[in-house]
This record gives C-alpha cells, structure tokens and sequence, in this order.
C-alpha cells in the first residue's frame, strides 16, 4: 500500500508511495519496508537496494499524525521499536 517495490536484475528499487502525505513515514509504511527488505536479504539474485521517494521529494520524516496519537509510554516503547527496526 506504501511501497513500490521493482526488482530489476540485481537491484531493487523501493519508491515510498505516500505523496499525498509527502511520503511521511507511517507505522504501515514502516512494517512493509521492514516485510519488504527481509524479503529482499533472503533473494540471493539482489546485489544492491535503491530506497527512493519518487521525483518531487524523499520523505518528510516521521507521520506526526501517528507519533501524537501515542499516549503512553508502553506504545512509545513499541513504536521506537518499530523505528530501529526500520533503521
């Protein structure tokens, strides 16, 4: 839903797919780059990963949205989490 992901030969480009939120990085979007790149770690025919956020602009960080909906410190915990797994 939040990535574009294009095998060509041994490169993988990923393209963040969210423009209409200037590709804000979503707790979705988090979990398909890290399904995408634990996809990508067990295909041997990839040598290299391209992460791209398309022509106008890469990525305006973190979905502020999401990160004031947390409201304790258990989900903070879970949502770093997710941010050092991205990472």
């Amino acid at each position: 839903n939040t990535l574009l992901v294009e095998k060509n030969g041994p490169a993988c480009v990923i393209t963040l797919n969210r423009p209409q939120r200037r590709n804000a990085i979503s707790i979705e979007l988090m979990e398909e780059a890290i399904d995408a790149m634990g996809a990508i770690d067990a295909d041997n025919d990839v040598c290299g990963v391209i992460i791209t956020g398309g022509s106008d602009y890469f990525a305006a960080g973190a979905d502020l949205n999401e990160a004031l909906q947390i409201k304790t410190a258990e989900q903070g915990v879970d949502y770093f989490r997710r941010w050092h797994r991205l990472c």
